[in-house]
């Protein structure tokens, strides 16, 4: 035992030399890699930001963001491919990884190592972008995943979706199904009112279209169309008005809000009365 380790520390002294410059050789590739990566997505960042800005109103500008995750995702891919093959090379086993693929055939030897979820997710990516589904900076929901948020970025792989406590959820591309974008187009916001059954609900209603009116005015809003679409529900103690109001692209919460408190100070000033709990059991 003695005599082999006495073997085996002589070797390392006599290739001590051959160690360290391979150990040199890793750490300056790890680092010119991180280095590199550094450099591409910044110029990628750069260029594409500077492109936009000379056309505000061009495809590119609207998914500037989108394209400059996506790309930036591919450059880190690429060089990380690259670093894994001259660090395997510098350990001496480039030969070995190339005999390897030859003899298994690369189909078999990516299957192995997953590539079938990989190239799910890839292509995934692919139709989401081609077919415009969503960009960076849209406000999406997937109902199969029951998640919720704005798009942050996006990768060869996942999408990156800022939930509403500012959590970030990393899903896979292979794993998105439906998705409801909240984003792309005007948004038509249904209100529920209840009144007193013996109220006049043609009163109450114009009340209330002049509280939606003001409101859109206050925010610069333009083609608004707030309308009263009638009495959905109808009880002795009590009456529903359907209203519905077009807005821009989430704003329909914080509307709802203002204009829910906005109607309930109106409603009270004019003397329409709101229904009161039910004192007993009515029965049709």
């Amino acid at each position: 035992m003695w005599q082999s380790i006495k073997n085996a520390f002589n070797g390392f002294i006599q290739n001590i030399d051959a160690l360290l410059l391979g150990v040199i050789k890793i750490v300056l590739i790890f680092f010119v890699a991180r280095i590199l990566k550094g450099i591409f997505t910044s110029l990628i960042k750069k260029s594409l930001e500077r492109r936009a800005a000379k056309k505000p109103n061009s495809l590119t500008a609207k998914k500037c963001g989108t394209i400059i995750t996506l790309m930036q995702s591919v450059v880190r891919y690429l060089i990380d491919f690259l670093m894994v093959i001259m660090i395997l090379d510098v350990l001496g086993l480039g030969g070995t990884i190339g005999s390897i693929l030859a003899t298994a055939g690369i189909g078999g030897v990516a299957i192995g190592l997953g590539a079938q979820s990989f190239l799910k997710d890839f292509l995934g990516g692919l139709f989401m972008l081609f077919d415009d589904v969503y960009a960076v900076g849209d406000y999406i929901r997937i109902p199969a995943l029951e998640l919720e948020g704005t798009v942050v970025a996006i990768t060869l792989r996942n999408t990156s979706v800022r939930l509403a406590h500012g959590e970030i959820a990393m899903i896979p591309h292979g794993n998105i199904d439906v998705v409801i974008n909240y984003t792309r187009d005007s948004y038509v916001l249904f209100l529920d009112y209840d009144i007193a059954g013996n109220e006049d609900d043609i009163k109450a209603s114009q009340i209330i279209l002049e509280v939606m009116q003001r409101w859109l005015l206050e925010h610069e809003i333009e083609n608004g169309e707030p309308k009263y679409l009638g009495i959905t529900n109808m009880y002795p103690y009590k009456m529903t008005l359907k209203f519905t109001l077009r807005l821009p692209p989430l704003k329909q919460w914080e509307a709802e809000r203002e204009i829910n408190r906005n109607v309930r100070l109106r409603l009270n000033k004019e003397g329409i009365s709101l229904p009161e709990y039910q004192k007993g059991i009515w029965m049709n």
